[in-house]
């Protein structure tokens, strides 16, 4: 939320506040990212549960690219990519999985943490 609260303050130019947690920012921001907004918000299905994560990582995929951009940072779209498959693989995991990577997994090279 926070991600979305500064992209909203660059939009207005700082001139209106977003209130606490953001509740004014409603009016103020475009139909499809409400949207996807308010669908970061499931309710108990397992399924809808894991769909509302991953659109909520395009939420701040969306807004942190506006903000790195408007303060001149690199959005580390490399970084992005493997939360992204790391979910998507947790995602696809036998409910009995012990381990979430195996060496002769093929993400398991791809995913390794750089030093």
């Amino acid at each position: 939320m926070k991600m979305v609260i500064w992209h909203f303050s660059i939009q207005t130019g700082y001139r209106i506040a977003p209130g606490k947690d953001g509740k004014y920012i409603r009016p103020f921001l475009d139909t499809d990212l409400w949207a996807k907004l308010e669908a970061t918000y499931p309710d108990s299905n397992f399924a809808n549960i894991w769909n509302s994560l991953f659109v909520m990582g395009d939420v701040f995929r969306t807004t942190a690219r506006h903000v790195a951009q408007e303060y001149g940072f690199d959005y580390p779209d490399r970084d992005d990519h493997k939360v992204t498959e790391h979910l998507r693989h947790v995602r696809k995991l036998p409910k009995d999985a012990v381990h979430i990577y195996t060496p002769d997994s093929p993400l398991f090279e791809r995913l390794k943490i750089e030093e």
